[in-house]
């Protein structure tokens, strides 16, 4: 392979990856729908035997005390059920590109009190680039969180720290990291069209067909 075959294969790939990216969710059960719960009920995890995220245990409810999901049926209590050494904290980490733009959004609500805080960060690698506290939030019922950010490297984790202690409060559902679609936000909006990756696809092909 030459090196017009290699740049054309590199810029076909990193296409591909671009459009992926532009139209999916990055976030793994981002509404903590994966582990089966009773309708009506709860059960808590360690967050290794929930699907995407990392951290503290995780409480997931049901439609439980007749507070119904923002999303599909299920939602997370950050402040989970379990013995847990300083503040309950759950994380997922995913793929991005370092200067794109990403919009982040999830529905959240308090359980008990409207004291209840917890605050949300983006990271790359072990640095904190962005962290707000919510403390906006009524007693089960859901209010929403959007954000837009440009990425700092080809991985951010998106983090969620309780600010109470024990074990009650902060309901978190339905969160979601896709590619910016705002007009400030250009960068993944301006991907190759399908008919044009097409065309790059046959070229690459006759080139290489052409070289053997």
């Amino acid at each position: 392979m030459n090196q017009f075959t290699a740049r054309v294969l590199s810029l076909l790939i990193a296409s591909l990856f671009v459009i992926a990216q532009a139209n999916a969710n990055l976030i793994v059960n981002g509404g903590f729908e994966q582990n089966d719960i009773k309708n009506n009920s709860w059960a808590w995890f360690y967050s290794t035997d929930v699907a995407g995220w990392e951290g503290s245990n995780i409480e997931i409810w049901d439609n439980f005390q007749k507070f119904e999901a923002y999303e599909g049926r299920q939602y997370a209590e950050l402040n989970a059920h379990g013995k847990n050494t300083g503040a309950f904290s759950i994380f997922q980490t995913f793929n991005t590109i370092a200067g794109f733009n990403y919009d982040l959004s999830f529905a959240y609500g308090a359980r008990r009190s409207l004291a209840e805080q917890f605050e949300v960060s983006l990271l790359a690698g072990n640095n904190s680039f962005y962290q707000k506290l919510v403390d906006d939030h009524t007693i089960k019922n859901w209010s929403e969180f959007n954000y837009q950010f440009t990425a700092q490297g080809s991985q951010t984790t998106v983090m969620f720290t309780s600010l109470n202690t024990g074990n009650y409060g902060n309901f978190i559902d339905d969160v979601v990291v896709t590619a910016s679609k705002l007009p400030n936000a250009p960068r993944l909006t301006q991907v190759p069209e399908p008919n044009t990756i097409f065309l790059l696809a046959i070229a690459l092909f006759a080139i290489v067909r052409f070289k053997k």
